[in-house]
């Protein structure tokens, strides 16, 4: 099976739970999509350049005073092009990962639990906890028009802590069934 005919074997079962997907056919979509996300993040670059992230940082001294500093950050992204192919895929991946564990022998929902309570996880800690800090009148006008508050991510630790178990479990258990071979193919003892 090519990686065409892989691809076009995924979009076409685009919302189709029930059935296979053999190894390759996973992976060859799953390789076409990271690539597309590698175009959309220098499609998006080019078009409106990089994004700039400016934090400020705070820093308590031993002797109890603070130091208010300003890092600025440039990344890349995929922005706008990376959104909007993320609401095109999410579907026939999630497809093609459902059939991929018939494959193996497993029914879909192993791979879907796994998968849907790190990103609830995530989810939660990342818009859930959303916490205002104040600004001081040096930072406001040294970023030029800076509010007096910001919001800042500031989700409870035993949440933070409970996030990196679940993402150390699901993506090495996932990567171990994805990448296991077709039931009918195993050799039987």
């Amino acid at each position: 099976m090519t990686i065409v005919d892989a691809t076009s074997t995924c979009l076409r079962k685009y919302c189709q739970f029930s059935g296979r997907a053999s190894r390759a056919e996973f992976w060859k979509f799953v390789m076409v999509v990271f690539l597309a996300f590698v175009l959309a993040t220098i499609v998006n670059s080019m078009l409106f350049g990089p994004v700039e992230t400016t934090a400020i940082t705070l820093t308590r001294e031993a002797d109890g005073s603070i130091t208010e500093g300003i890092s600025t950050q440039i990344s890349y992204d995929g922005g706008i092009f990376s959104t909007a192919l993320s609401i095109l895929v999410a579907a026939p991946l999630f497809a093609v990962l459902w059939r991929r564990m018939h494959d193996i022998g497993r029914p879909g929902w192993h791979g879907a639990v796994l998968w849907a309570c790190s990103m609830t996880l995530t989810g939660i800690a990342t818009l859930g906890f959303q916490v205002e800090t104040a600004t001081t009148l040096e930072v406001q006008t040294s970023l030029g028009g800076m509010p007096e508050v910001v919001m800042d991510r500031n989700p409870p630790m035993i949440l933070r802590i409970l996030e990196g178990l679940s993402w150390a479990v699901t993506l090495p258990l996932s990567l171990y069934w994805l990448t296991q071979q077709s039931k009918d193919t195993r050799v039987s003892a």
